[in-house]
C-alpha cells in the first residue's frame, strides 16, 4: 500500500481559491480512494493542498507545464479544440488534472483496478 499523500486534518489554504474549484474539490475529496489534491495559480504556485507541502510545491509547476504541453498538442491537432482534462496513470496512483484559465486543479487517487 502506498503512503498517504494527505496530511491528516491539515488542509493548507495559502491564498484565495476560486469558489467553483473549492466546491468541486470538497466533493471529490470525500470520494473513496482520493489521496490528495491541490490548486495552483497560472504561475504554478500552490494556492491550496491536502498533501505533503514538499510534494505539492514540487508537483504544481511540473503539472502546469505538462498541461500546457498537452493543450498545445490538442490545439495543434485541431485549432478549434481545447484541453479540458488530463489523466496520468502511474503504478502508484492516478493524477487527474483540470486546467482552467486562472488555476489548475489536481487530484491524486489510488489506481482503479477492475475486480477490486
Amino acid at each position: 500500500m502506498n503512503p498517504p499523500l494527505i496530511t491528516t486534518n491539515k488542509k493548507k489554504i495559502l491564498q484565495m481559491v476560486p469558489q467553483p474549484a473549492e466546491e468541486v474539490l470538497l466533493r471529490i475529496e470525500s470520494c473513496q480512494g482520493v489521496m490528495g489534491s491541490l490548486v495552483s495559480n497560472v504561475e504554478g504556485l500552490v494556492l491550496r493542498h491536502t498533501m505533503e507541502t514538499s510534494l505539492a510545491d514540487k508537483s504544481a509547476p511540473l503539472l502546469r507545464e505538462l498541461s500546457e504541453v498537452a493543450r498545445h498538442m490538442v490545439r495543434d491537432l485541431n485549432p478549434f479544440n481545447d484541453l479540458c482534462y488530463l489523466r496520468v496513470e502511474t503504478s502508484k496512483y492516478e493524477i487527474m488534472v483540470a486546467p482552467e484559465p486562472e488555476y489548475l486543479m489536481v487530484v491524486w487517487q489510488e489506481p482503479f483496478t477492475l475486480g477490486t
